[in-house]
């Protein structure tokens, strides 16, 4: 399953992006697919870009 969801997300997502979403949730002690999947949503839905995380926004 995780590794269909991960297949999604090359189609869908910026590379960057999903390191940053991985990034992201282990900084918060989470390890879930789920967890990294809702932050990669998330940022879709807002219109949230790589460069948006380099510039340290969230």
């Amino acid at each position: 399953m995780e590794v269909e969801l991960l297949s999604q997300w090359t189609m869908e997502y910026d590379q960057t992006l999903i390191v940053y979403a991985l990034r992201e949730a282990m900084t918060k002690n989470k390890r879930s697919f789920d967890y990294i999947d809702r932050i990669l949503l998330d940022w879709k839905r807002r219109g949230f870009s790589a460069e948006d995380y380099e510039r340290g926004e969230r």
